[in-house]
């Protein structure tokens, strides 16, 4: 996610954890270029004074900086600017901007591009070495088609180990809410088994990790490529009637077509659907499959909203064997084989001179 900032400090300002951002630089103001300047850019170093002539190399340093200036001089009139210097800064830990960096309406702490530079911080990794698919046991999985078109990446050497959760993308929070507040006599449904593991205050979620190339965020990989499936019978015991609409509680249901077979040998697959309202959508990870009967199970938790509905529409997602388009990719959050336990791997259709993954 990139958004445009300019981040200036006044009295208080709570803390703020950036991810992906973008800033750009507004129009100059008098205040603004009066008191102290701190200069950061990409070829600095920490250890620097944080002149033009000797920059710092990270936000944060300069955040120390002014910091310690506010407890051993105090802020200066017309307050200190933190200039940045254009580039990507790399972010390991989130920038939080709390009381300790506040500054006043005569003495204002300001962040700011320098001059017109285009500043791009960010939690993410830029990959650059993709290499061809060779495992016998992944090109077995792909299909036909996509075999010598995909290429992968080794998440593990790129200081990557936290994958996400592949059933939260950054719009889980939004689908809870919308579960609870429907305030169509469904309340306690809503705040059913999802609500309350994702929802429940305290709780830490770590959305879905993303690809992106060239800003545009890249298709994990799913089936069909457009569109949906459709459940043909939900099998679920418990039985639920809401607005006179059948469904059952539980994720087990009848699906056309055999293309679900394919999809016994993934280990790490998933289906997107509007279960029950064509606005409610919940990812679950598949349980199992039985192609013979064309029977899909899902993981718990089961839909927050109401449960599952014959008729409603879905589609799998995160399966080595439907990597079948440009711009798709695969996340392998598992990796093994029988000669022992492989990095933490993406597949991509296509090599992606410099493509970035990030978590949101």
């Amino acid at each position: 996610m990139e958004v445009n900032l300019r981040v200036t400090v006044a009295v208080i300002i709570a803390a703020a954890c950036f991810t992906c951002t973008l800033i750009q630089a507004e129009p100059r103001d008098e205040a603004a270029d009066a008191g102290i300047h701190i200069y950061v850019s990409t070829d600095g170093a920490d250890t620097n004074e944080g002149s033009p002539a000797s920059p710092l190399a990270t936000i944060s340093a300069a955040q120390q900086k002014i910091r310690e200036l506010k407890k051993s001089e105090g802020l200066p009139p017309g307050g200190v600017t933190v200039e940045i210097h254009g580039g990507r800064y790399q972010l390991d830990e989130p920038i939080e901007l709390t009381q300790a960096d506040a500054g006043t309406a005569e003495s204002p702490i300001t962040y700011r591009a320098f001059a017109d530079d285009m500043v791009v911080l960010t939690g993410g990794r830029v990959i650059n070495d993709w290499k061809p698919v060779a495992d016998s046991t992944m090109l077995d999985r792909l299909d036909p088609a996509a075999r010598g078109k995909v290429f992968q990446a080794d998440l593990k050497s790129l200081g990557i180990t936290e994958y996400g959760d592949l059933a939260l993308d950054a719009e889980w929070a939004l689908q809870c809410y919308m579960a609870k507040a429907h305030n169509q006599g469904e309340n306690e449904k809503g705040n059913a088994h999802a609500s309350r593991d994702y929802c429940r205050s305290g709780k830490t979620v770590s959305p879905r990790l993303e690809l992106f190339y060239n800003g545009a965020p890249m298709q994990l990989s799913r089936y069909p490529n457009q569109g949906f499936m459709k459940i043909d019978q939900v099998l679920g015991e418990t039985k639920v009637e809401v607005r006179r609409v059948a469904g059952c509680k539980e994720g087990i249901f009848s699906y056309f077509g055999d293309r679900p077979g394919r999809w016994t040998e993934e280990p790490d697959a998933f289906v997107e659907g509007y279960w029950f309202r064509d606005w409610s959508m919940q990812i679950h990870k598949i349980a199992s499959i039985d192609p013979e009967k064309r029977i899909l199970s899902v993981e718990k938790p089961y839909h927050n909203y109401s449960g599952y509905r014959a008729g409603q529409w879905f589609f799998g997602m995160n399966m080595l064997c439907e990597l079948d388009s440009p711009g798709e990719w695969y996340i392998d959050r598992m990796a093994h084989s029988t000669s022992g336990r492989l990095p933490r791997c993406m597949a991509a259709w296509q090599r992606f001179p410099s493509a970035g993954v990030c978590s949101r």
